[in-house]
C-alpha cells in the first residue's frame, strides 16, 4: 500500500492547512474506540501498526501524522510500520498523537500510550556518555585534585529512581586517593612525568545503585604551553 507518512509539527501543521477547505466535511477514516496502549520490554522489539487502530483500511489518498513519537521508534516503510528497541533509559509511558488527513474534511484524531517496562535491574545511565572530563596537568609537579560526589552525581541517574552511590575503582599508579574528612569527596595528590601523561591516564569512577553498577572516566592529560 502506497502511501505517505509525515512526522513533526511543522510539517504536519503547513500540509493539513494546505488540505482543510473552508468548509470541511466529516472524515470518512474512523479509529476504533480507545484507549489505545502497547508495551514492550527493554531490550525487545516493539511493531507497531497505525492501520490496525482503523476500523476499515484507509483510502490511498490520505496523509497520516504522528507526533510525539519516542526517540527509540522509527518507520519501517517496507514493513509499513512503526519499529524500536527500548533500552533502559527509555522506561514509561509516551502518548502518541495519530491524525489521518483526507483532502477536504476534517483529521480524524487518536493516540495511542506506548509504555517501556524492565522485568530486570537497569543499570545507572549517564546523563551525557562515560567521558566525564579531562584535565591537563603539568608534568613533574606535585598536585592535588579533589571531586565531590554530589557534582559526579549531577552527570548520572537511575533509570528506576535509586539512589546512587560514587566510588572510584581504578586510577593511575602515581596518584594517591584520600576520603573527605565528611565523605562527600576524595582527593587525589601526586606527581606525574611527561611520559606518564601522555599515556592519557584515567580515572575510573563507578556509579551503582546496589545491584548494578556503571562506569565513567576522567581523562588526565599533559598540560602543554
Amino acid at each position: 500500500m502506497d502511501r505517505k507518512f509525515m512526522s513533526g509539527f511543522g510539517a504536519s501543521f503547513a500540509l493539513f492547512s494546505s488540505l482543510c477547505l473552508s468548509t470541511a466535511s466529516y472524515a470518512t477514516v474512523t479509529f476504533k474506540d480507545g484507549p489505545f496502549r502497547d508495551s514492550v520490554e527493554v531490550g525487545a522489539t516493539l511493531k507497531l501498526s497505525m492501520e490496525s487502530l482503523l476500523v476499515a483500511p484507509a483510502p490511498k489518498n490520505v496523509y497520516w501524522r504522528v507526533q510525539n513519537l519516542p526517540s527509540w521508534l522509527r518507520y519501517d516503510k517496507a514493513e509499513d510500520l512503526y519499529v524500536g528497541v527500548p533500552s533502559c533509559k527509555d522506561l514509561g509511558a509516551s502518548n502518541v498523537d495519530v491524525s489521518v488527513v483526507e483532502p477536504g474534511v476534517n483529521a480524524a484524531k487518536t493516540n495511542i500510550e506506548v509504555s517501556v517496562f524492565s522485568s530486570q535491574n537497569c543499570a545507572p545511565q549517564w546523563y551525557d556518555g562515560d567521558q566525564l572530563d579531562e584535565y591537563e596537568l603539568p608534568a613533574d609537579e606535585p598536585l592535588v585534585l579533589e571531586f565531590k560526589n554530589s557534582d559526579i552525581l549531577k552527570r548520572a541517574y537511575d533509570p528506576e529512581g535509586q539512589p546512587l552511590q560514587v566510588k572510584f575503582t581504578s586510577l593511575p599508579g602515581w596518584l594517591d586517593l584520600t576520603q573527605g574528612p565528611d565523605g562527600s569527596s576524595v582527593f587525589f595528590s601526586g606527581k606525574a612525568t611527561k611520559e606518564q601523561l601522555l599515556q592519557n591516564s584515567k580515572l575510573e569512577v563507578t556509579i551503582s545503585d546496589g545491584i548494578t553498577s556503571t562506569v565513567g572516566f576522567i581523562t588526565l592529560t599533559l598540560f602543554i604551553q
